[in-house]
């Protein structure tokens, strides 16, 4: 997954449980934390393996370029 490296991926994401409870870890953190959180999950409970659970981080200009690329 590619993320948008932005001050808005960077700040802290309002939680709004209408239907089911958000994990803690999840409350107050950015998107950017959010997926790091994510991976590891998947990770640790060996649902994903480290080739097929990541995530990187990229400016604006690289993310546009590279949005309907899968990477090798």
């Amino acid at each position: 997954m590619l993320l948008e490296d932005s001050d808005r991926s960077r700040s802290p994401v309002k939680v709004i449980q209408p239907h089911f409870a958000v994990f803690p870890e999840f409350k107050s953190a950015s998107y950017r934390d959010r997926y790091a959180i994510l991976v590891e999950k998947l990770l640790r409970d060996r649902l994903y393996d480290a080739h097929a659970s990541w995530y990187r981080t990229a400016p604006q200009a690289l993310t546009a370029a590279t949005s309907n690329r899968i990477p090798s």
